[in-house]
Formats: structure tokens, sequence, C-alpha cells
């Protein structure tokens, strides 16, 4: 009796994890942002433009982690622009084009 193959979890290094999401961004349909996100941006004063600024120019700021529960890699990127130092924190699942902003968050410079 033969039992099932699992697919086995490679791994993602900082530069890979940068370049998907910056691959990604370049069309404004693979990114979603999640309903957690658009409710707190507007008190958070980030706007959308923002956002997909900092997934396209940013940088991956430490290793991005395997999440088991929603079988995704997550990690941060930041960019300093726009008057604000803007941080989000992002998900990219295996096998699927699509960046998932989970949230963000900004400080003035």
């Amino acid at each position: 009796m033969r039992r099932p193959v699992e697919q086995p979890i490679l791994l993602m290094n900082q530069a890979e994890f940068e370049k998907c999401i910056k691959d990604y961004a370049r069309f404004d349909h693979m990114v979603f942002v999640t309903d957690h996100v658009t409710q707190d941006r507007a008190d958070r004063r980030i706007t959308r433009r923002m956002i997909l600024r900092t997934l396209r120019k940013g940088t991956v700021t430490g290793r991005p982690k395997w999440d088991t529960d929603h079988q995704n890699w997550v990690g941060k990127i930041q960019y300093l622009g726009s008057g604000m130092d803007v941080t989000a924190v992002c998900a990219i699942r295996e096998g699927e084009l699509v960046v998932t902003v989970v949230t963000v968050y900004g400080r003035p410079r």
C-alpha cells in the first residue's frame, strides 16, 4: 500500500521573497489588500498608492517565515518615501501569483 506523497516545502530566502513581491506587484490586480488594511489605512493616512509603491520599491527586512496555518510565506517590506516610513506585512502563497497585504503601518519621517 502506498502512502500519499506530500509536496516538499521549498525554502525562500530574503532576496527571493523580495524578487517575488516586486515581480507580482508590477500589476495592480496581482495585489490583494485585505479588509483589515482597507479599514485601518484611512486612520493611518496610508493610501493604496503608497502601499503599491512600498511593494514595488521597498526592501525586505528580515527573512520571510513559513506560516503553516495559512500555507504561505510572510515577510515585511519597508519603504522610506512620501514623507512617511511605510512597512507592509505581506504574504505569498506557493503556486499563486498574488501578493496579499496583511497589514500596513507607518510613521512620519
